[in-house]
């Protein structure tokens, strides 16, 4: 592809970051999001089963729990969705750090 605008990285960086352009922003903001997102996640599908757990038998309590680990569900694949297309996005865009999740694993 493509790309026609020229990037200058300046040495000072952006005023209270630690990034020297605004693609960098973007891309961490981007990748925070998807991150938060993730734990809000794990969260939600934990406290969904200990719910389930603790509900007994007791059908109303067993159907506020499914309906939370369904709905935990179906907001991970959103998030799926949604770094997806703004991954893309962002890779169209040239800022080609975004969607890369580190994890601080090696």
């Amino acid at each position: 592809m493509i790309q026609l605008a020229q990037s200058v990285d300046t040495p000072n960086k952006l005023r209270g970051t630690e990034f020297t352009n605004i693609s960098d922003a973007i891309s961490a903001f981007f990748n925070i999001g998807i991150t938060l997102a993730g734990v809000i996640f794990v969260l939600l599908f934990l406290i969904g089963g200990i719910q389930y757990l603790v509900a007994a038998g007791n059908e109303e309590n067993t159907n506020k729990a499914k309906k939370l680990l369904v709905d935990a569900i179906v907001g991970l694949i959103i998030v799926v969705i949604a770094w997806a297309i703004g991954t893309y996005i962002l890779q169209l865009l040239g800022i080609g750090e975004a969607g890369k999740l580190d994890l601080g694993i090696q």
